[in-house]
């Protein structure tokens, strides 16, 4: 679990989330959009409650979840269209421009694609409508290394777009490269910004 964990997201800021696995990176994001409930504390997205105000909140973020699937033969353009359905947009346009840019193949079915592909996938996902708050765990994970620069510079543009970023991950050099403020979790605390 976390405990004592308190931090602040700007907007038009990169925040690393820095921390050794099991250090509890990937619970306070589940708590902080209501996948896991909190004992005792709360959390608040754009000054909304995140637990009583969820589906507000869901419509503010857009979140790659360290764990990302759809079903193995799920076409990543199948699993676009249905998270626009439940945003009730349609992102068709932006996640087309967004598979150029990650040259990927929105119509394999994800079984199909390898880690990397399928993380870009689910990138696209979490981007394509414009969100005012990404949430992003261990986004890089399977990315070669020049995914990895145009993953960068993406998160560079969402920046400058004004969107809020907040970055999970277990790599220093990532984090280095392109956050604004890092929290450093250690065995579920905060022990630095």
């Amino acid at each position: 679990g976390i405990e004592d964990v308190t931090l602040a997201v700007r907007p038009g800021e990169v925040f690393g989330f820095l921390g050794p696995n099991g250090a509890g990176k990937t619970t306070t994001i589940r708590t902080l959009l209501d996948l896991i409930h909190p004992t005792s504390g709360s959390a608040r997205i754009f000054g909304l409650d995140s637990r009583r105000q969820s589906i507000f909140v869901r419509r503010l973020v857009g979140n790659l979840p360290g764990d990302f699937g759809f079903g193995r033969e799920t076409p990543g353009r199948e699993a676009v269209s249905l998270v626009s359905k439940l945003r009730g947009i349609d992102g068709s346009a932006r996640a087309d421009e967004l598979a150029e840019r990650f040259r990927v193949d929105l119509d394999r079915p994800l079984g199909q694609l390898s880690r990397g592909n399928r993380q870009k996938v689910g990138l696209i996902t979490a981007l394509f409508h414009s969100p005012e708050l990404l949430i992003l765990d261990e986004p890089t994970s399977g990315l070669d290394p020049l995914m990895q620069e145009e993953f960068l510079a993406l998160v560079r543009e969402e920046r400058e777009r004004g969107c809020a970023v907040f970055v999970s991950s277990h790599e220093l050099d990532e984090v280095e490269r392109v956050c604004d403020r890092v929290g450093i979790i250690r065995d579920g605390r905060m022990i630095a910004v």
